[in-house]
């Protein structure tokens, strides 16, 4: 098994708890904390991303690995960061997997205060 497919494992797992337990996904990147919802294709509230997702696939030149994912889709997102000014929201981010340090789950309405 892969690293990033280990990865992924744990950050959909994370997400399914975190949509059960109505909370968000938070994972933590060197960039900030990124706080929402994993995209799930089924789910036709996104077409933005889905055309991505499919413009994506068309584009590709390389083999589609699925023993070796790269990147995972967050809709709905916050990203919270000290170095770019604070928080701002995104529909939606494309997060490459090696970038990504850690998850948890939880909800933040208010930002952090300092």
């Amino acid at each position: 098994m892969s690293n990033n497919l280990a990865k992924l494992d744990i950050l959909l797992t994370h997400g399914i708890i975190a949509e059960d337990t109505d909370h968000k996904l938070i994972i933590q990147t060197a960039a900030g904390q990124y706080i929402g919802k994993p995209y799930n294709p089924d789910n036709t509230d996104y077409p933005y991303v889905s055309a991505i997702a499919q413009k994506i696939k068309d584009l590709r030149f390389s083999e589609y690995d699925e023993n070796n994912p790269t990147a995972v889709f967050l809709v709905d997102v916050e990203l919270r960061t000290n170095s770019i000014g604070g928080s701002f929201k995104m529909p939606y981010v494309c997060l490459f997997l090696d970038q990504i340090l850690g998850v948890s789950i939880g909800n933040f309405e208010q930002p952090i205060e300092e």
